[in-house]
């Protein structure tokens, strides 16, 4: 499970199977259209992703190579199931 939190606000997404999970202030094609990163224009808002698998970077990174095949994703149809709930914010107030 991942929570996440705002000011009054908190969700909780958990799932029986492992999931990846990323929150970021930029919608993901702003992130691959600007040519640097200070030119990222804040939204305010958060965008969030539930994916249930993700291939990493492995090697690439660094020029070693790809990632091992046992740690790759390889796209076909999966089931996924997840639930987005409400909890408490806590002192985050």
């Amino acid at each position: 499970w991942v929570e996440v939190f705002s000011p009054g606000l908190g969700i909780r997404i958990s799932s029986p199977q492992t999931f990846s999970f990323t929150a970021l202030e930029y919608p993901e094609m702003d992130m691959v259209l600007a040519p640097h990163p200070y030119e990222l224009k804040k939204r305010g808002k958060t965008y969030m992703h539930v994916d249930a698998a993700v291939t990493g970077l492995g090697g690439y990174s660094c020029g070693q190579g790809p990632p091992l095949a046992a740690d790759q994703t390889m796209a076909a149809p999966r089931r996924f199931t997840f639930t987005i709930s409400r909890v408490p914010a806590g002192g985050l107030e």
